[in-house]
């Protein structure tokens, strides 16, 4: 009888040792990228594997993605046709091996492995256009800003745009930053008075960043020019077809007097005349094509951003006084 139970002990043994010889270790093969293929850095990759067992079927088989000994994706479930997927990025530096391990549910294993090359991508590029550091610009008045973005693997809407100010009053939070189909950001806001630098800054999908400033000058709120129409006096005269010199002065404490614009105009003709001043402030205008009438003779000065100063006199053109011819008396 014990010699019996000795016999099946055996023969139980021997069956299990024949079960674990018997369980064939799985196959993984990567299917994409192909040993020595590119792959762009920073961007994500699908890696595409392939997982059999003679003995499991392949969803119960797991796989385990590795980039240079790092786990990019741990012991993931094998589709139904025995397909593995994963997303992994790689690092500018990396040396690209990349290993796919395959297991079964007994723990038996194997693996596949390539060597791929791994591409630098491109930084994004920024370019302010304005502002610019000669302009003038006011802390009442909204300044432009604009630019341009750019990358030469990402869409110009999938780059993220940001304007700050080394001013610490400033918010440029609400600055539109939505890029145009050709890269061009443009938006506008309220600068804090004082010397600031402007900074604009984009980032693409990959992390890296490239930016552009500007540094600028923004002065206190914009006053209006001052003007002044000197001649002709008001409730002057002339007559029709008489060369009138209109005379004045525009002056402005923002900006220098070449940068005004003078209109002068009649309520009878409209506009005769547009010029700038010199750089004293000086303006001078003749005509001569003034129709007969009183007219209100009006100098309007305009700063760069549209501020304005005016001043009037009254002037009348008449006609030439008629000459009587006197007939000799008879004798």
């Amino acid at each position: 009888m014990r010699s019996t139970w000795l016999f099946l002990l055996l023969l139980g043994a021997c069956n299990e040792a024949s079960l674990r010889v018997s369980n064939e270790a799985p196959e993984a093969q990567i299917v994409d990228p192909a040993t020595g293929g590119e792959v762009p850095e920073g961007f994500a990759v699908t890696l595409v594997g392939a997982a059999s067992d003679a003995d499991d079927p392949e969803d119960a088989l797991e796989a385990r993605w590795r980039i240079d000994g790092e786990t990019a994706c741990d012991w993931l479930a094998a589709a139904e046709d025995g397909t593995t997927l994963c997303e992994a990025v790689f690092a500018a530096d990396a040396a690209g091996q990349v290993v796919l391990e395959i297991r079964d549910p007994r723990g038996a294993s194997g693996s596949d492995r390539i060597t791929v090359v791994v591409v630098p991508t491109d930084a994004p590029t920024a370019t302010i256009t304005e502002p610019d550091t000669l302009g003038v610009y006011y802390s009442d008045q909204l300044v432009t800003l604009a630019g341009r973005v750019g990358d030469s693997e990402d869409a110009v809407e999938a780059l993220d745009v940001v304007w700050t100010s080394s001013a610490s009053t400033a918010d440029l939070s609400e600055v539109n930053v939505t890029p145009t189909t050709d890269g061009e950001v443009r938006g506008t806001a309220l600068l804090p008075e004082g010397e600031q630098e402007l900074r604009l800054t984009v980032t693409d999908s990959t992390g890296k960043t490239d930016s552009d400033t500007v540094t600028v000058t923004v002065g206190p709120p914009n006053s209006a020019p001052a003007c002044a129409l000197l001649a002709p006096l008001d409730g002057s005269g002339g007559e029709e077809g008489a060369l009138l010199r209109l005379d004045g002065e525009a002056t402005d404490v923002d900006v220098p007097s070449e940068r005004l614009s003078v209109t002068f105009e009649s309520n009878l003709d409209g506009v005769f005349g547009t010029l700038s001043p010199g750089s004293d402030g000086s303006v001078s205008l003749a005509t001569a094509d003034l129709v007969v009438g009183t007219h209100t003779l009006t100098m309007t000065v305009t700063d760069e951003i549209g501020a304005t100063c005016a001043d009037f006199v009254l002037y009348t053109v008449g006609t030439p006084p008629s000459v009587r011819i006197l007939e000799p008396a008879d004798d």
